[in-house]
């Protein structure tokens, strides 16, 4: 019977392989050599190999491989004597292939059940890319070259791994394809190029070793004759589980559902029962608690059960917090009563014509990631320790893709953390990370497009403070005042000398220039500093464009000298701008490290939350209550603790700003405030700003208060409240200053303050009145 022509790989590219031609000249020399020497049992069986190829003369010639069917009869007794060993040609995989391309013209009977009709059971095309099985044979016809024309051997050569599922189970078979070619020969052409063995080495030395060879020597080159002898040696267990490993290893590059579904294919063929189902599902944590996926989570078959069969998902919820409590194997049976699992989630596997369900916990670094799960509807149940031997070499491969879920998870709620809300201190991070949890949840699990939920804290008591630069805004001005006058007196001197030489037009730019030097007698406006600006910048540099290159007088080197006296960086007209801003920033940054320090030593008393605003200086609120922390107990003496520490952290600021003034470039000092507020308030995260804000009509008037007493003054007074060496508290509550006056006598007995408290009265401010303040000095000795 005429028997087809299989192809071992047919995703193998044709520019892959090597012009070749069958021949029975080197297989009838080897029958020749073995009957000379006359030794063994099988010299009758050479002798009547050797007549029956010598039949047909042409076979010592190069034939086509279409032309193999006219000799099945040498073919059969050709292969009796190459398969003698081989007992069953119904079993055992063997064929007869051209000499050096992917070609099979005969073979045994079980090689054609199995690779015909091969467009139908190779599985190679959605795991092995054409490239990689070029690849692949390429080097395979490279290694057999070098060996033959260029006598140089290739210590190592690849596995080749041929991928099938079986028609009848549905399952992989994986075979190692073994290719025995003593018996062909490459011969190089006329036009082959010479290589030297350190060519070689150096060209395989390199990760594209067999393209730069082929650069050198192309395969067109070289043409083979002879026959192969092709084994396949069935390796599906082991070869299945690195498949599971490679699956993991490029989860990134596949959809999620496509490589799972791989998974259990190679999972089932590992068992070799295409009717066992199996599952996963990942344990994610939120704030030290369960994270459960219930809708719409595929891969998980309790998950799934439950969900169809209508199990609540707070029972189910519930059943898994308690199983977390105790995590180990449960197994279920159909009527046999298991205490591990709720009678209501029993019910629903009954009902979903579960046979047998079981699964196991799954570690990773001894931390718990999920469970890995295996059903079966069908009658044959295989045993607990079949299960454990085959599915054991994969649960590293598992844990490794539960790990693989739960990070995806996390970096995603991360991700809706950074977009939607801000940097977060850890004290509210449990807040953050369950709302961006639920978000992910329901929009991008459940799709129920829920908005994002409002993130407060209740019932949380304030603290506020400011530390003021004190007089920035005059300090600015006449350090504004300072450079300017630096850069109209430079154009004034530009002017005259364009007046002098040039342009009777500089006039109107000389009156311009005197009225800005006179204006700069005295404080100038923004909108004077405004219209200043538009003079210099269009103006002004739009004339001195016309005389820059001028070179009659000494007009450009003037202009030159301006330009560098403008420059922002270096020059002399920014000079008292740049000291104050470099003052202003050295300042701001040692309050920036205190409070990087005192930030921690809050958390110490209590979990809490402490936002800072720079402006001039810096000020600050502080959050500390029960909702913070809801698994820590809290009491009011931990807020108490945290004004105490406020006031010692004042005095502290306001000795560290003194004792920078001899290094500041501009001479600088800061003033302290405070503002008590007894009552509890409620705050919410404002996505807009990114950051916390009181609620409710009442908490408002705390706002109000602290942006308004920044500069207040004693009532009936033109003094401000806040003085340098001096900490204000702005109270309107005398429980308030009763509790903080014990504070000051304290810190005055340590020596951190001195003098006597003041108790004062501040002017009413536009909707608030009543208010009173407290100050004390600050010892800097």
């Amino acid at each position: 019977m005429q028997k087809d022509i299989l192809i071992v790989d047919p995703h193998i590219q044709k520019e892959a392989w090597l012009e070749s031609y069958v021949s029975f000249k080197k297989f009838t020399h080897f029958l020749q050599d073995k009957i000379v020497i006359g030794e063994g049992i099988r010299l009758r069986q050479y002798k009547d190999v050797l007549n029956k190829i010598l039949e047909y003369p042409e076979l010592q010639n190069n034939l086509s491989i279409e032309e193999m069917h006219k000799y099945d009869d040498v073919l059969e007794v050709i292969s009796g004597l190459l398969f003698s060993g081989i007992e069953d040609e119904n079993e055992c995989f063997w064929g007869i292939a051209n000499a050096m391309t992917p070609e099979i013209f005969y073979g045994s009977n079980a090689l054609y059940d199995m690779m015909e009709p091969a467009s139908k059971v190779y599985v190679g095309e959605s795991f092995i890319s054409p490239e990689e099985s070029s690849t692949l044979q390429k080097e395979l016809l490279y290694q057999m070259i070098l060996q033959q024309v260029y006598e140089y051997r290739v210590s190592k050569s690849k596995e080749w791994i041929h991928g099938f599922i079986n028609d009848k189970t549905g399952l992989y078979q994986y075979f190692r394809v073994n290719i025995d070619k003593r018996f062909v020969d490459v011969k190089p052409r006329s036009s082959a190029t010479d290589m030297c063995k350190t060519d070689i080495a150096t060209c395989l030395s390199c990760t594209d070793g067999y393209t730069k060879l082929e650069q050198k020597i192309p395969i067109s080159d070289f043409v083979a004759t002879g026959f192969s002898i092709v084994t396949l040696t069935e390796v599906t267990a082991q070869h299945a589980v690195e498949q599971i490993g490679l699956a993991i290893a490029g989860i990134n590059k596949k959809s999620k559902s496509d490589i799972f579904n791989h998974i259990k294919t190679l999972l089932k063929t590992i068992i070799q029962n295409s009717k066992y189902d199996f599952g996963i599902t990942p344990i994610f944590t939120i704030n030290n608690r369960p994270g459960l996926l219930y809708e719409n989570f595929s891969v998980g078959i309790l998950v799934t059960t439950c969900f169809e069969q209508g199990v609540p998902k707070n029972v189910f919820n519930h059943f898994i917090n308690d199983y977390l409590l105790e995590p180990k194997p449960v197994i279920f049976l159909p009527g046999v009563a298991n205490p591990s699992l709720p009678e209501i989630i029993s019910k629903a596997l009954t009902n979903a014509g579960i046979q047998f369900y079981s699964f196991v916990p799954v570690y990773n670094n001894e931390q718990l990631v999920g469970l890995f799960e295996l059903s079966t509807s069908g009658k044959e149940i295989v045993s607990e320790q079949f299960l454990r031997n085959k599915l054991g070499p994969v649960l590293p491969y598992i844990s490794q893709l539960l790990q693989h879920s739960i990070e995806k998870v996390n970096n995603s709620i991360e991700a809706i953390i950074k977009d939607k809300f801000t940097t977060l201190q850890t004290s509210v991070e449990w807040k953050f990370n369950e709302v961006a949890w639920h978000y992910f949840r329901n929009n991008f699990v459940e799709k129920k497009m829920v908005p994002l939920e409002n993130i407060s804290f209740t019932d949380v008591y304030p603290l506020y403070g400011a530390i003021d630069i004190r007089n920035s805004t005059i300090e600015r001005n006449k350090a504004l005042r300072k450079d300017l006058l630096v850069q109209l007196n430079g154009l004034r001197e530009i002017f005259l000398s364009i007046e002098n030489h040039f342009d009777n037009a500089a006039q109107s730019f000389l009156t311009s220039c005197d009225y800005w030097l006179y204006q700069l007698s005295d404080f100038i406006t923004i909108e004077q500093e405004l219209i200043l600006n538009d003079f210099l910048q269009f103006e002004v540099n739009n004339y001195l464009l016309k005389y820059e290159e001028n070179e009659i007088g000494n007009v450009h080197v003037l202009i030159r000298e301006y330009r560098q006296t403008t420059d922002e960086e270096q020059g002399l007209a920014f000079l008292e701008r740049r000291r104050l801003e470099s003052s202003i920033q050295m300042i701001n940054n040692a309050i920036g490290q205190y409070f990087d320090l005192f930030k921690l030593e809050l958390q110490e008393v209590y979990p809490c939350y402490f936002e800072k605003i720079r402006t001039d200086g810096i000020e600050y609120d502080i959050y500390i209550g029960q909702s913070i922390a809801p698994k820590t107990p809290f009491d009011i003496a931990f807020f108490k603790k945290l004004r105490l520490m406020q006031v010692q952290s004042m005095a502290a600021i306001s000795k560290l700003t003194h004792s920078l003034v001899p290094q500041l470039e501009h001479e600088l000092h800061t003033t302290q405030l405070m503002f008590a507020h007894s009552r509890s308030i409620d705050i919410s995260f404002r996505n807009d700003e990114r950051r916390f804000d009181v609620e409710g009509a009442y908490n408002i008037r705390y706002h109000i208060i602290k942006k308004r007493i920044d500069k207040v003054h004693l009532r009936n007074s033109d003094e401000r409240l806040t003085q340098v060496g001096k900490i204000a508290l702005v109270y309107y509550n005398e429980k308030d200053a009763i509790e903080y006056e014990g504070y000051f006598r304290k810190l005055r007995e340590n020596d951190i303050l001195t003098g006597e408290i003041e108790r004062l009265d501040l002017e009413e401010l536009q909707g608030v009145s009543g208010l009173k303040a407290l100050r004390v000095t600050v010892n800097f000795e």
